[in-house]
């Protein structure tokens, strides 16, 4: 008897298979990073020549004196009134301002990384929704649209409220392909989290996007409850600061800026 010898086609098939599971540099990916360094090029490149607005610099110093000025948004070091909006939008420069000192560069790179964060988020989103090419000219689009440039070369809270619509759109167009409830809380979510950069405006999102879901291919009553519990979910998200400053006395936070009775709903 003759003694089996290995098949030498073997390790030529576990070659090419390890050749298929390794990544590849595909134009996609090529277009991506030329998209990013577009938009890097555009917004954190132009930061040593932004426009810094004195007054959102000061809320993001003062912030970063303490974690009570952090969370209320106070807009003195002090701790004594608040800015006049919900503070989501300035958490992560006053973040920047604590770990490496307060400079023009330090409250304006946040908003300069986050519009680069939503071209690329907006791109991979577009992609799903409608090919790489599409994909591509989506990111392109948000890369070089002027008042977003000019805006993340600035300290303006507008930025971090656009990364939260490219999350929302992320995160929703995932849920629509795949018909997915927790994609849905993702997107109800992330809108909750927009709410907290620019409040009320965060929420014209919900009707477009309970439209799309309810218009998937599932039973009614089950598309029906679950939009109804992401909603009710990303409603109680978005004014969970509200709700937690409401229950502070007065006399242990900051008066709420704007307001004539120190009410954080009367600011909403």
């Amino acid at each position: 008897m003759t003694a089996l010898a290995p098949s030498p086609s073997a390790p030529l098939r576990a070659s090419t298979v390890a050749d298929s599971r390794a990544p590849r540099w595909t134009p996609w990916i090529t277009g991506l990073v030329l998209i990013g360094l577009l938009s890097a090029g555009l917004t954190v490149w132009g930061v040593w020549s932004g426009s810094r607005s004195d007054y959102y610099a000061s809320i993001a110093l003062s912030m970063s004196k303490s974690w009570s000025n952090f969370f209320f948004g106070a807009f003195d070091p002090a701790g004594t009134v608040t800015l006049d909006k919900i503070p989501g939008s300035f958490w992560i420069p006053a973040l920047f301002v604590k770990l490496f000192g307060f400079s023009t560069f330090t409250v304006i790179l946040p908003n300069a990384l986050a519009a680069v964060a939503a071209t690329l988020i907006t791109a991979v989103t577009a992609r799903r929704l409608a090919g790489p090419a599409a994909g591509l000219i989506a990111g392109a689009v948000v890369a070089v649209t002027p008042v977003l440039v000019a805006v993340s070369r600035s300290n303006q809270p507008e930025t971090f409220f656009v990364l939260g619509l490219a999350l929302t759109a992320w995160a929703a167009a995932r849920a629509l392909k795949q018909q997915s409830f927790w994609w849905l809380m993702a997107a109800g979510g992330f809108i909750a989290l927009s709410f907290q950069t620019y409040m009320l405006e965060a929420w014209a999102v919900w009707p477009a996007l309970a439209a799309a879901y309810l218009c998937t291919a599932q039973p009614v009553l089950r598309k029906l409850w679950h939009t109804a519990v992401a909603g009710a979910t990303s409603l109680a998200a978005s004014v969970l600061w509200i709700v937690i400053v409401a229950l502070v006395p007065a006399g242990s936070r900051p008066y709420i800026g704007s307001t004539l009775h120190n009410d954080p709903w009367e600011m909403v």
